[in-house]
């Protein structure tokens, strides 16, 4: 309930400065056009209002009806439409006394802004109840619970690398990368095969009954790089998680740098490609360094400046930060990577870019043509996405870290782990 006073206090509050604002220019149209009644009369108020009503938007939006839960995805279509309404029944009211004026022996603007207020009790009821419990409802973000999110290893590192169609290139990286990362600290590899339609899954499936510390998952279609390191993300254990390509650009050195510079407490980190001020990696095609050079300097006009190389292939995140950012996530193409870093960003997350010195390989499956032009337009999407509000950017709960043994580990690896750690 005292959510409710609190909501009506503000409603209030907007209320009032929306009165003053379409108060002001209600009456000034009137003594500026002489229009006293009828129809036309009804136009004049119909325009006070719209330009209250977009003040009303912003503050009911992002103060009166804030909530601690991600908010209905349309809410601006959802206000038009109980807005409209209002200012109808608000107009209606207007314009029917405005037609009493000559039967009554006082000011007529006097007679016109009492039928303003009538028409405001009226449509002000309206507006907060449709505001309230449809435009600004609150709904529960995806992927918000503990049930959903496995607990906490805590120390172990999860390692997630997307991939479609690598059947040519992922088996020796998978297993080389396995062999190397054993001994060296707490790990699992999680491999996410996004609806390959090669023998991907069953060769890394092979090499995963070698390692008990590998899991392979296949989505069932392809649905984009974005969808597949979401899926690790959601099904990883690790304290910390990193994701990278499959082929071996990156090496178990790069990786080993972000996860230093996520146990120097950042909270994601980033590598950036280079090698000299005009390449980023070795042996990259000039074509691919100007459209690469092209689209960052979009990424940094638009949406995050300083950010020298955001489609860098190679991640990490500590797990809470993991968690807070892909549950808002939209986008499954290649901008996902710009979406979760604007995300970071808006969650005040602290975001460290790592120099790596990679080496380019080849296999692209980026579209010269097409790709830009859909990676321009997901760079809107997310802009336009943040300015309404269609994140919800708030914090979750904080995740469990736990000592036992997780079902998706085995004991003896798990007993590893642990060694490992004390070590």
């Amino acid at each position: 309930m005292d959510s409710l006073y609190r909501q009506i206090f503000r409603f209030g509050v907007t209320g009032f400065i929306n009165t003053i604002i379409d108060y002001g220019l209600f009456n000034m149209l009137v003594y500026i056009t002489g229009i006293h009644e009828g129809w036309r009369i009804g136009l004049i108020n119909m325009l006070a209002v719209g330009l209250a009503a977009t003040n009303s938007y912003l503050m009911n939006r992002n103060w009166t009806f804030i909530s601690d839960q991600q908010r209905s995805e349309q809410p601006v279509l959802k206000f038009v439409i109980a807005s409209t309404l209002g200012m109808l029944i608000n107009s209606l009211v207007v314009t029917g006394v405005s037609y009493l004026s000559p039967w009554m022996h006082v000011s007529v603007y006097l007679v016109l802004n009492g039928g303003k207020i009538l028409g405001a009790c009226f449509s002000s009821t309206w507006n907060f109840v449709l505001y309230r419990y449809w435009v600004f409802k609150p709904i529960v973000l995806k992927y918000i619970n503990e049930d959903v999110f496995p607990p906490i290893i805590a120390g172990v590192v999860t390692i997630i690398i997307p991939a479609y169609n690598e059947s040519a290139r992922l088996p020796k990286r998978l297993r080389r990368l396995a062999e190397s990362v054993i001994n060296r600290y707490p790990v699992e590899i999680l491999v996410i095969d996004d609806g390959s339609n090669d023998d991907t899954f069953n060769l890394c499936q092979r090499i995963a009954d070698d390692f008990p510390f590998i899991r392979c998952l296949k989505h069932n279609n392809n649905m984009g790089k974005g969808a597949a390191v979401h899926t690790g993300i959601v099904r990883s254990q690790g304290e910390y998680v990193v994701f990278v390509d499959a082929d071996e650009t990156f090496t178990l050195e790069h990786i080993e740098q972000i996860i230093a510079a996520l146990h120097s407490g950042s909270d994601v980190a980033i590598a950036v490609r280079h090698n000299t001020i005009e390449q980023r990696i070795a042996g990259e095609s000039r074509l691919r360094r100007l459209m690469g050079k092209s689209f960052n300097i979009l990424v940094q006009a638009i949406l995050l400046p300083g950010f020298h190389d955001t489609q860098c292939g190679l991640k990490g995140f500590k797990r809470k930060a993991a968690q807070q950012i892909f549950i808002r996530q939209k986008l499954n193409g290649f901008a996902f990577d710009v979406e979760i870093l604007a995300l970071a960003r808006s969650l005040n997350l602290e975001i460290v870019q790592v120099a790596v010195q990679a080496i380019e390989c080849t296999g692209s499956r980026v579209n010269r043509l097409i790709s830009p032009l859909q990676m321009a337009w997901d760079l809107l999407r997310i802009r336009l996405n943040l300015e309404l509000g269609h994140y919800g950017l708030i914090q979750i709960k904080e995740p469990i870290l736990v000592e036992e043994n997780s079902s998706k580990i085995t004991t003896q690896h798990h007993d590893n782990l642990r060694s490992s750690i004390n070590n």
